[in-house]
């Protein structure tokens, strides 16, 4: 990761918005999933076309399906992709999910790092100790699996470790010292 001589670790200019400035909002690329989008339209497109000439019935229906619901899925998060985001505050950061929103404050914030298992690439963070804790089945599932905290998907255009680097940029930055 290459910085900059102003100390911006990752070369980003968004990280460089002051305390008292508008918040970042980070959302998924409008169309992140392009292919995804194509290939469900292709195979649902396939199933049809083995429906409409009777070849084989039961493939083409089960084809029409799943990639069609598929390609709704997929065209439905890029519809909704504000339900998505990611805000960055000078207090806190604001997780929204469409259903949930979780809030938390960079003052309670020892650190955040890459966790992944498999073909799963997460951001997540570990709260200081005495930080108030949810009490979420989610939230202590994650703590028994992962020792984190709280999780962010990669959906906001960022490598996994750019985020990462943006977020500790954020939380360093508008931190209170000695916190």
């Amino acid at each position: 990761m290459t910085g900059d001589p102003t100390g911006d670790p990752t070369g980003d200019p968004a990280v460089a918005l002051g305390p008292g400035e508008a918040p970042l909002i980070l959302l998924p690329p409008r169309f992140e999933q392009w292919w995804a989008t194509a290939l469900a339209a292709l195979f649902a497109g396939l199933g049809l076309m083995i429906v409409i000439r009777d070849v084989e019935a039961v493939v083409g229906w089960l084809c029409l399906l799943f990639f069609g619901g598929g390609l709704l899925v997929v065209m439905g998060r890029s519809v909704f992709r504000r339900a998505f985001r990611l805000e960055l505050h000078p207090d806190r950061f604001i997780a929204f999910h469409p259903r949930r929103v979780s809030t938390v404050r960079w003052a309670d914030i020892e650190g955040f790092g890459v966790w992944g298992h498999g073909a799963t690439t997460l951001v997540g963070w570990q709260l200081r100790e005495g930080a108030e804790r949810s009490g979420s089945m989610l939230d202590r599932a994650n703590r028994a699996l992962s020792a984190l905290d709280g999780t962010l998907p990669s959906l906001y255009g960022f490598t996994p470790e750019g985020l990462v680097a943006l977020l500790e940029a954020w939380r360093l930055r508008d931190a209170p010292k000695g916190a």
